[in-house]
């Protein structure tokens, strides 16, 4: 029997609602709230609201970057600290990284078309990012040195 068990069973009904708010967090539902009675309620339901908003900002940035197609949203999760702080830091920075790339490249595109060959992807990339960045630019090296397509 867990620890956790023993303390659901436990007849102290503060103990069972901690439990039961705990179990529904951990299963994902960022509104399980205690009683304000209850003894830690407080630290308990402060803790829910941040990773319920930290959830919500998550899926907001999935949603406009990754299926809207919108470039340059940052996570805002109030009341952070410590790794928390760096984690929707770290967040921030891919989401930033990612969006100055697409931009770079959708920009040198936009440039090929209108003529502009000497326009060149300088953004800082790495991995799959990278070998775009290296294809377009080894294309557009070719079309300059008068090499065609």
């Amino acid at each position: 029997m867990s620890a956790l068990s023993g303390i659901a069973a436990s007849p102290d009904p503060a103990a069972s609602s901690l439990v039961a708010a705990l179990t529904r967090l951990q299963c994902g539902d960022f509104t399980a709230r205690v009683p304000e009675e209850t003894e830690g309620a407080a630290v308990f339901n402060a803790f829910a609201q941040m990773l319920g908003e930290f959830d919500s900002e998550m899926r907001r940035l999935a949603r406009e970057l990754g299926t809207e197609g919108r470039f340059g949203p940052q996570a805002e999760v109030s009341g952070t600290d410590g790794g928390w702080t760096t984690l929707v830091g770290d967040l921030n920075v891919m989401a930033a990284n990612l969006t100055n790339q697409v931009r770079d490249i959708a920009q040198t595109t936009a440039a090929i078309a209108r003529g502009d060959l000497p326009r060149k992807v300088t953004v800082g990339a790495e991995g799959e990012m990278l070998g775009i960045k290296e294809t377009l630019n080894g294309y557009l090296d070719r079309c300059n040195s008068g090499g065609g397509a």
